[in-house]
């Protein structure tokens, strides 16, 4: 069995569609928590709530949804609840702030959405309340959509959005009374009373010209939606801080976010790629002077290569050494010819000295012979 919330809203005929039926709300009351908090305390404060809000005992219900949030803090169905008591109990900013958490859990039903259009026209931020339901066009009712679109100003919006339901086929009395509403916004009053005759008498129909006459009179945007759903505004500093849903981070984001030990780019040891240095001998030790002196000699050649390697690319300097080498080269060819010299002279005076000395020795002997 269907149960309106607002039921002075459905008695005076401005009926926005925030109804919600007893199956729905069990759902919403039995809905599971998957975080934080004690499921069986939230269950229970939710269906209580519930029942406060039917029998309008909207300050109740606060206190019993705050009570299923507390228990159940990330679960988007018990903030959308609390934020239905809190528009209901005339909180706007509070049922602002439930709704719009509601819906950053994923909360993103009719009521939700038109709930939270009012909290949002109440507290004059229409260009909020527009951007929803320009956002959630295709899922809202054409009634619900073209009243609360009257409601944040763009009347002219509005007037197409419910000419074109009521043409429909089958089309209700609330459509109607919701069209003439938004005729009655836009000053138009005789359109607007025509089209409320259709489905009131005479009695009622002069009571319902006043009321509205009344609204589009009324300058304050809180006290203009609190009237039309039949609640009176109240001075509202906010939701309480420890029900706000950032105080309640997600466990899985949590654990998601938890930093990662990251692999080391060169998990090697670095002695695996460096080179083993030289084997030092002891000293006295004759096996480590071999190997200092094959060193200092391996050494000296790469000193004696790199000088080379230096020569071979100055093009100018390989020319003067070629230069200075022909010089030597004929310095020395000079030399070994002067050294050949002195040695063929050396040699012509021993051989002189030996003739010399054959000679005396042969006169020696003929003159012993004779």
């Amino acid at each position: 069995m269907k149960r309106n919330l607002l039921m002075k809203l459905a008695v005076s005929g401005f009926v926005l569609g925030l109804t919600t039926s007893g199956c729905s709300m069990s759902k919403m009351a039995n809905a599971p928590s998957n975080t934080l908090g004690k499921p069986e305390t939230a269950v229970k404060s939710a269906s209580l709530a519930r029942t406060a809000l039917e029998a309008g005992k909207t300050s109740k219900a606060v206190g019993l949804a705050e009570a299923a949030v507390a228990a159940s803090p990330r679960d988007g169905a018990y903030r959308a609840l609390l934020g239905q008591a809190y528009l209901s109990d005339g909180r706007f900013a509070s049922a602002a702030a439930a709704l719009t958490e509601a819906m950053e859990l994923g909360v993103t039903d009719t009521n939700t959405v038109l709930a939270l259009t009012l909290a949002h026209i109440a507290q004059n931020r229409t260009s909020d309340a527009l951007a929803l339901l320009n956002a959630h066009r295709d899922t809202l009712p054409a009634p619900d959509t073209g009243l609360a679109l009257a409601l944040a100003g763009d009347v002219e919006s509005a007037i197409y959005v419910l000419t074109e339901a009521a043409r429909v086929e089958g089309a209700s009395a609330r459509t109607r009374q919701n069209l003439a509403l938004a005729y009655a916004l836009s000053g138009r009053w005789a359109q607007a009373r025509i089209l409320a005759s259709q489905d009131l008498s005479l009695a009622k129909l002069e009571g319902r010209m006043a009321e509205w006459s009344a609204l589009a009179n009324e300058e304050n945007s809180a006290v203009r939606v609190a009237s039309l759903i039949g609640v009176k505004a109240q001075a509202d500093a906010g939701m309480p801080v420890r029900l706000a849903l950032a105080n309640f981070a997600d466990t899985q984001m949590a654990a998601a976010d938890a930093p990662m030990e990251l692999a080391s780019a060169d998990p090697a040891p670095v002695d695996a790629f460096a080179p083993a240095p030289p084997a030092a001998g002891r000293l006295g030790d004759p096996r480590g002077r071999t190997a200092d002196a094959a060193a200092r000699r391996q050494w000296r050649g790469a000193r004696h290569r790199a000088a080379g390697a230096r020569r071979a690319g100055d093009p100018g300097r390989n020319h003067a050494l070629s230069r200075r080498a022909a010089r030597r080269g004929r310095g020395r060819q000079a030399r070994r010819g002067s050294r050949r010299g002195a040695r063929a002279g050396r040699d012509i005076r021993a051989a002189g000295r030996r003739l010399r000395s054959e000679e005396a020795f042969g006169l020696g002997g003929a003159a012993r012979r004779l």
